[in-house]
């Protein structure tokens, strides 16, 4: 992926603005809180831990979700901070012996583009 393009427009509202709640601000919830509030409705997103903050795991984003985040306007902040895996090794389980490699994608740069 050398560039980040999409033509998407986002001029579209909603005929009808709602009023949606959404319970949980987890990568799920914020992102479906972004597209609607994009889309004209009011939303209001609900969460049990006072702030939110890393837990510890990594995440592991899907070339559609890095689209979908592209939409909203976030990937090249995500992008700042991410770890981009240049390979993919594999090991044998007995002794973590790496038996083979696959490159995946080299040297990946992002620009958000214009189309």
């Amino acid at each position: 992926m050398e560039h980040f393009i999409d033509d998407l427009n986002w001029d579209f509202k909603s005929k009808n603005s709602l009023r949606v709640i959404i319970v949980g601000a987890g990568i799920a919830g914020l992102a479906a809180g972004i597209g609607l509030k994009r889309a004209g409705h009011n939303v209001i997103i609900l969460e049990q831990v006072p702030q939110i903050g890393e837990v510890g795991a990594g995440i592991q984003m899907a070339p559609n979700a890095t689209r979908i985040f592209g939409r909203f306007g976030l990937l090249q902040k995500i992008m700042e901070s991410a770890n981009v895996m240049e390979r993919n090794s594999l090991r044998r389980w007995q002794n973590d012996v790496e038996i083979g490699t696959a490159p995946l994608m080299p040297q990946v740069r992002v620009s958000v583009l214009k189309a």
